[in-house]
């Protein structure tokens, strides 16, 4: 799969998720320079950050795209979003098209 290998000074990050994004933010608001790497699975709305950390001058941040297995990736605190009862009709509908689409229905 399509990831991310982040470099912070010598730590090095592995983010990716096979079918969703992976988000890079720098946040200079309100208080220190922070680095935040997160990403939100399409299906199931995890919702995974890898890294959220205050950044002081003189760091090193190196962003490169990588093809990368999944054993790669670092682990990522996961938080899990539950879907509204409009946004779960929405995904039937997405679904069953899909399978209409394909002949299976």
């Amino acid at each position: 799969m399509k990831g991310l290998k982040i470099m912070l000074n010598d730590t090095i990050t592995y983010a990716g998720i096979a079918d969703g994004l992976v988000s890079v933010i720098l946040t200079n608001k309100e208080g220190p320079l922070t680095l935040s790497i997160g990403g939100m699975e399409a299906d199931s709305r995890t919702h995974h950050v890898w890294m959220n950390k205050e950044i002081c001058q003189g760091d090193r941040i190196s962003i490169s795209g990588i093809e990368m297995d999944e054993c790669l990736l670092s682990p990522s605190e996961l938080k899990v979003y539950p879907l509204s009862d409009e946004e779960l009709l929405k995904c039937y509908d997405r679904l069953k098209q899909e399978l209409e689409d394909e002949g299976v229905l």
